[in-house]
């Protein structure tokens, strides 16, 4: 393995002597449990992760935070749908990502210091109809959700 000006063979590179941010792990907080089916025909919370704690050493190092949710099968496309992060402990949204009918996955930067200040309190996702379809029995299928965190290392 290499890195600009450094050569690692066999593990004789110590730990201390790797360049900065050498290493990224990627650590994923997955907040859904099913595949839920969402009524697009009325507005209002459609789905509600359980909690999740945010421990200090999940943000250790963090050098980027993003927010990933996906959304698919619509079967109409004039509801809008939104996932949202959210600090149960402080009763904040974080972040919402709005959907329509011809989204599918998206992501949004969170930013780092942002993240970092929620170490310690319990996260969830919340997925909201905010504007309802004219088609009755019309449905979306909520596929993900997922606070990514990268953190260097050493």
């Amino acid at each position: 393995m290499t890195f600009p000006g450094h050569m690692i063979i066999k593990g004789t590179l110590p730990v201390d002597r790797l360049p900065s941010q050498a290493i990224k792990i990627v650590h994923r907080i997955h907040f859904l449990e099913a595949f839920p089916s969402i009524a697009l025909d009325s507005t209002g919370t459609k789905y509600k992760t359980a909690r999740n704690l945010l421990e200090s050493e999940d943000v250790d190092n963090l050098v980027a935070a993003y927010f990933e949710a996906a959304i698919t099968n619509f079967t109409a496309t004039d509801a809008t749908v939104e996932v949202i992060l959210q600090n149960d402990t402080d009763g904040v949204d974080i972040v919402s990502i709005p959907f329509t009918g011809d989204s599918f996955r998206k992501r949004v930067t969170l930013s780092v210091d942002d993240v970092k200040a929620l170490a310690g309190k319990e996260i969830s996702v919340r997925v909201d109809v905010t504007t309802a379809s004219a088609t009755s029995g019309a449905t979306a299928g909520f596929k993900s959700a997922k606070l990514i965190l990268i953190r260097k290392f050493p």
